[in-house]
């Protein structure tokens, strides 16, 4: 795919700045767009099928847009190369079905797996977040917690909370503004 591998060079050409791991992701929220950052996480390929790859808490209010509609899209902006990467597509949302302590055999899912190396990457203080309140009925004694080591038995609320998000691109929007004039490269899935 033409779109991921001129992404990928702009990634690694920004890689020494640390914006350019971050992610804008809009989606509907009572039929307005809904704004925000979210950290790039990774690259998926399954069955050809390739994915933009972040994390999110399942009880902030994306989750509750995405599940009302998959629809989305994600843009890069590079500084340095003066580019921005527009992915209009689908997100699929990957919620855990096994606990953290548990095996996952080799009949596990593609997805579970892939949850549960992500969630495994995750550095502690990422962990924890999940752990954090988000309302006034969540739990606040865990709200000072900074860090969440794997062997840490509190783990499993901060797996329960995780939710990977895959966004399948159909279309790739590739601006470069840095050549005049600018130059517009649309991928189509």
């Amino acid at each position: 795919m033409k779109w991921l591998n001129e992404l990928k060079r702009g990634l690694d050409a920004n890689k020494h700045i640390a914006e350019s791991k971050w992610i804008n992701l809009a989606t509907i929220h009572k039929n307005s767009p809904a704004v925000r950052i979210v950290v790039f996480r990774g690259f998926v390929e399954h069955e050809g099928v390739n994915y933009i790859k972040f994390v999110a808490d399942r009880r902030s209010e994306k989750i509750k847009e995405l599940e009302a509609n998959i629809h989305s899209e994600g843009l890069f902006y590079f500084s340095e190369t003066r580019e921005q990467f527009r992915l209009f597509g689908t997100v699929t949302q990957i919620v855990p079905t096994y606990k953290y302590s548990d095996e996952l055999d080799d009949k596990a899912d593609w997805r579970q797996k892939e949850f549960r190396k992500t969630f495994t990457d995750l550095s502690d203080g990422i962990r924890a977040q999940f752990i954090w309140p988000k309302s006034k009925e969540d739990d606040h004694s865990m709200k000072d917690v900074k860090e969440l080591q794997i062997t840490d038995p509190r783990v499993e609320i901060s797996y329960a909370n995780c939710v990977v998000l895959l966004l399948q691109p159909s279309v790739v929007d590739h601006l470069q503004l840095k050549p005049f004039p600018n130059i517009r490269t649309k991928y189509i899935s």
